[in-house]
């Protein structure tokens, strides 16, 4: 039993890593997302935007997986 609560705790402490993680860098996505917005002076074409507001919203399903992982093994 001891050493299935150890396997538990490694993988909650991963999951959280991870998510802490992502959770940056879909902030940070997000940030340069929104100043391209106020900053007409980065020259990215429209379908490049696209596809990164495409990848923010992966991203951000991923690290809803994450959390819903992290409840289901007793984690907030």
């Amino acid at each position: 039993m001891i050493q299935y609560i150890n396997v538990i705790d490694k993988l909650v402490a991963k999951l959280k890593a991870e998510r802490s993680d992502l959770n940056g860098k879909i902030s940070r996505l997000s940030e340069f997302l929104d100043s391209l917005e106020f900053n007409r002076s980065i020259k990215i074409s429209p379908f490049h935007i696209e596809l990164l507001r495409m990848q923010l919203n992966v991203m951000s399903a991923y690290s809803r997986i994450l959390a819903l992982r992290l409840e289901d093994l007793g984690e907030r």
